[in-house]
């Protein structure tokens, strides 16, 4: 794999490189895939207060997260040491991506108007591949249909487009002189 190009990329990169040296590889990706909404709305902000210090700070990270992994806690003692700790949240949801690029895990975003059945949802994930991660949003605006976003592809099969796309050959249609003369 290539280095990454950010500083979360790399900070990600470390961890799974140490999770996976020490064979937690699997339980730190679900403990980042876990946290890292939370760790991104700022959840930790008021452990970056310097009132507080650096060792409290540390202290109370290893009782928040007792039973997490500890490749990944000992990450956020280091993130306290560098006073990184703003960037956890985009670490933890890098690692994330990175883990599921090396395991060729493919994010499938489906959108339809109304909520997706179990049935219809295995047939999207069936359709993309067996390691498919489908992620679905309902939105009332596409009035019907489907978007399926794999990667940068995007098929919109949606009732919105379809009207759009008439609305736009009316809007440009020639118009005759001979459809008023009768």
């Amino acid at each position: 794999m290539a280095t990454p190009a950010t500083v979360t990329g790399v900070y990600a990169a470390a961890l799974l490189a140490v999770a996976r040296d020490q064979g937690v590889r699997p339980a730190v990706v679900e403990a980042c895939r876990e946290l890292a909404p939370t760790l991104a709305s700022g959840a930790l902000a008021a452990l970056d207060d310097p009132r507080l210090g650096k060792a409290k700070a540390k202290l109370a990270v290893a009782g928040v997260l007792a039973g997490k992994p500890k490749p990944l806690i000992d990450l956020l003692q280091l993130l306290i040491d560098r006073n990184r700790l703003p960037e956890a949240g985009g670490i933890l949801a890098d690692a994330v991506r990175q883990a599921e690029a090396e395991d060729g895990v493919v994010e499938v975003h489906v959108t339809t108007a109304l909520p997706l059945s179990e049935t219809n949802a295995q047939r999207v994930v069936n359709a993309t591949g067996a390691n498919a991660r489908l992620v679905a949003t309902v939105d009332p605006a596409l009035v019907g249909g489907v978007t399926i976003r794999v990667g940068d592809r995007l098929v919109d099969a949606s009732v919105r487009r379809h009207l759009r796309e008439m609305h736009a050959r009316m809007l440009t249609a020639p118009l005759s002189d001979a459809l008023w003369d009768r």
